[in-house]
């Protein structure tokens, strides 16, 4: 009886944390040229409900970039970014971050334009725009760390003057992977905001 209660408790967890969806998720939209301004401040609208920090928004070129935002999983109950139990575990065992970017482009265009692209103009574009969103997990690295086998109070860094010289030095953010759940949950959100501007 108690197995079956505990079986319960930790499925419904599951259900809970996991924040299952019965839409099916989308990996882009598109929104009206006229619809543009709005849907821009739709964007940060979302970002900024989800608790992250504006760090590029570009209305011309049709970029926002958060910045990169910590995360230590199942220690803090209150982030709302991971999508499973697996990634709570994941956050709370490595030091991780997310950033994510929402980009306007040409509907129909393959590509993303470069980012630095000083052509970039798509505030003034006559024809639909398509909407990408790319959430990408950072995990801390420690380049110089050696792990003691026998206790870890014994291991040591090594130094890396190359990357001392760039600031990686003894430790820093780098790409991990790209976390789609968080992407189709942002994009499903902002396209039911979008929807509401019809």
């Amino acid at each position: 009886m108690l197995r079956t209660g505990l079986t319960t408790t930790c499925l419904l967890a599951l259900f809970a944390i996991g924040g299952c969806s019965q839409h099916k998720p989308i990996d882009s939209f598109t929104v009206a040229a006229a619809d543009y301004p709005a849907a821009f401040e739709a964007a940060k609208r979302v970002l900024v409900d989800e608790r992250f920090e504006l760090d590029r928004v570009d209305f011309r070129a049709g970029i926002i970039t958060t910045r990169r935002k910590d995360t230590s999983g199942l220690a803090t109950p209150w982030d709302t970014e991971q999508s499973t139990l697996t990634d709570e575990f994941d956050d709370l065992l490595n030091r991780h971050a997310r950033l994510v970017q929402v980009k306007f482009v040409p509907a129909g265009s393959t590509e993303a334009p470069s980012a630095d692209d000083a052509s970039l103009d798509v505030a003034s574009a006559s024809s639909p725009l398509t909407v990408r969103i790319d959430a990408t997990v950072y995990r801390e690295r420690w380049p110089g760390r050696r792990i003691e086998p026998k206790a870890v109070r014994f291991s040591s860094f090594t130094r890396d003057t190359d990357l001392a010289t760039r600031g990686l030095w003894p430790r820093f953010q780098a790409p991990h992977e790209s976390d789609h759940l968080l992407t189709h949950r942002l994009l499903g959100e902002l396209h039911t905001a979008c929807d509401q501007l019809r």
